[in-house]
């Protein structure tokens, strides 16, 4: 029961739900090169990315996003973004990863059906603000090389 409300305390700020979204979008829609033959799905499913800039985007074996690319697509302060990611991993719904000066985040699998309807739900959120941080994000993803977060902090969106 305290893990339940842990997560309903994390989910009741707005910049927490758009840092859940665009976690969740990436692991269910990910992002794949088309040198390697692989389609690329863009914000809205079932549409594919044309361009030759974005060949370079490849999340198809970790389905992760560092911190300065949350940042940029969500146009916010990395301390703010930081802040929310904390209560977000104090929830359990989300894992952090090191490399180097960059860390990674990506969604913790669902410890329960309740979890699983929850991050399901956030995806009916405000599709509006939810668009942009995806179109703000695909920005953002094409800075990476081979796949890999290189760029650190940018405000490129």
């Amino acid at each position: 029961m305290d893990t339940l409300v842990n997560i309903f305390k994390a989910l009741s700020d707005k910049t927490r739900l758009r840092i859940i979204f665009l976690l969740s979008f990436v692991e269910n829609h990910g992002f794949k090169t088309e040198d390697e033959g692989e389609e690329r799905t863009a914000a809205k499913p079932g549409r594919r990315l044309a361009g030759a800039g974005r060949s370079r985007v490849s999340l198809t074996a970790k389905k992760e996003l560092c911190i300065c690319e949350i940042m940029d697509a969500l146009a916010l302060a990395q301390y703010n973004i930081s802040r929310h990611v904390r209560e977000l991993r104090f929830a359990g719904l989300v894992r952090e990863r090191k490399e180097g000066k960059f860390v990674f985040y990506c969604l913790c699998k669902p410890g329960d059906k309740a979890h699983a309807l929850l991050l399901k739900a956030i995806a009916g959120g405000d599709k509006e603000v939810f668009s942009r941080d995806i179109q703000r994000l695909r920005k953002r993803l094409d800075l990476r090389v081979d796949g890999k977060c290189v760029v650190g902090i940018k405000r490129c969106c």
